[in-house]
């Protein structure tokens, strides 16, 4: 128990009166030295950190939880083969067919200039005996 004693408080167990820029200064530093670092807590440490499960009904739940997520996405990936083969036949096919369209292109290119020489040469009959 305190008493209030001019302004001051006198704390008669002890026989220390304290002012108020006392109480403040010493309120201040106790809170100082109170104060703990969130981050150190073991409360933090324990909402990161899981804890181990050797427990074999853990362990199947897991695996089977993962197996039907493999499932599920393998599913999908398989409902789009066909679609992705058939994508691929068709590219192919694009392929070999500009291919052949830009080598006869080509072709055609030089082979101009030779047809229209075969063209310019006439054929010759000569006949021996007529």
């Amino acid at each position: 128990m305190s008493i209030l004693v001019n302004g001051s408080i006198y704390c008669p167990c002890t026989n220390v009166s304290w002012s108020t820029t006392n109480v403040t200064t010493n309120l201040a530093e106790i809170v100082a030295n109170l104060t703990l670092d969130p981050s150190v807590l073991s409360k933090t440490t324990r909402r990161y950190t899981s804890a181990p499960d050797d427990r074999t009904s853990s362990a199947a739940m897991g695996s089977f939880g993962i197996a039907i997520i493999v499932v599920f996405l393998g599913s999908i990936v398989l409902s789009d083969v066909p679609n992705l083969l058939s994508g691929l036949k068709q590219m192919r096919r694009n392929c070999v067919y500009f291919k052949k369209k830009l080598s006869h292109e080509r072709s055609s290119r030089c082979s101009v200039g030779t047809l229209s020489n075969t063209a310019e040469t006439t054929l010759t009959v000569s006949s021996d005996g007529e």
